[in-house]
């Protein structure tokens, strides 16, 4: 990964630098969208980050005698710049966007965190600070991934799910020394409006109902529904459901079982 100036508004036309200020190789842009008329760092170079820095604060300066709250700020990419951010999105300093990603509306992405290649978030989606969202994942609207949550490959988040980091929070105490972590391995589904308690792990593609309120691990491949949830089946790779023969009736892959956990017997 390089430090890179993030794109925040791919579409608007270039302009020249504010007066004064060195080029370093790194393009500008103006938003002149009234009242803002703000400059951001865009991606067009791979800027050596101790020759950048510089021309951080001066677009900083330049901004602030302008009257615009908005700093410039570096994000962390790929190889290439095919990273989507809309522009009423916000993304912290020290963020690592994946090639390919896109952040949608009004969505804030924290300092410290890591969103993986080919990720879709939605609307109005917090992350973070310090997540990690392995690749290929979705995060429909309205879902905020709290400190202590870790999203593997794959993982689908539905609208308005929850996820929380503290299991006995009060508003006048400060309890973020008590955070518990939070695993949901590769390719989990978690229905729209479930609420996931801290601390659990839900196992590789499992499958949580909508509504759900899960209090405990949840095995891999397991279909848990219910408040609180409860297994009462088990779930292809596929997102089909697996019948007695644990044999998949859509895809055609074959599981056997142990201990009602479930594990994938490989292909012939």
């Amino acid at each position: 990964m390089k430090s890179i100036p993030v794109l925040r508004n791919a579409t608007r036309k270039q302009r020249p630098c504010p007066p004064g200020i060195p080029f370093f190789r790194c393009n500008i842009v103006c938003d002149r969208t009234k009242p803002s008329r703000k400059w951001i760092l865009v991606a067009g170079a791979r800027p050596n980050f101790m020759k950048i820095a510089p021309l951080i604060r001066a677009v900083g300066a330049y901004n602030n005698e302008n009257g615009v709250n908005i700093r410039p700020f570096l994000v962390h990419t790929g190889q290439h710049y095919d990273v989507f951010v809309h522009p009423t999105a916000v993304i912290d300093d020290q963020v690592v966007l994946g090639r390919g990603s896109r952040i949608w509306h009004f969505s804030h992405v924290l300092s410290g965190s890591k969103i993986g290649q080919n990720c879709n978030i939605g609307q109005n989606v917090a992350i973070g600070p310090d997540v990690t969202i392995g690749k290929n994942c979705k995060i429909q609207n309205n879902v905020s991934v709290y400190k202590g949550v870790t999203l593997e490959d794959g993982v689908f988040c539905g609208p308005s799910m929850v996820f929380t980091n503290v299991y006995n929070p009060r508003a006048e105490l400060r309890k973020m020394d008590q955070v518990k972590a939070t695993l949901v391995k590769k390719g989990t589904t978690i229905g729209a409006n479930a609420t996931i308690i801290c601390g659990v792990t839900l196992g590789k593609y499992s499958f949580i109902g909508a509504g759900s309120v899960v209090t405990k691990d949840i095995d891999g491949y397991a279909l848990a529904m219910g408040n609180p949830a409860q297994l009462i089946g088990q779930m292809c790779e596929c997102g089909e459901r697996i019948d007695e023969s644990l044999s998949c009736p859509v895809c055609g892959k074959n599981y056997e079982k142990n201990n009602n956990t479930l594990k994938l017997l490989p292909s012939d």
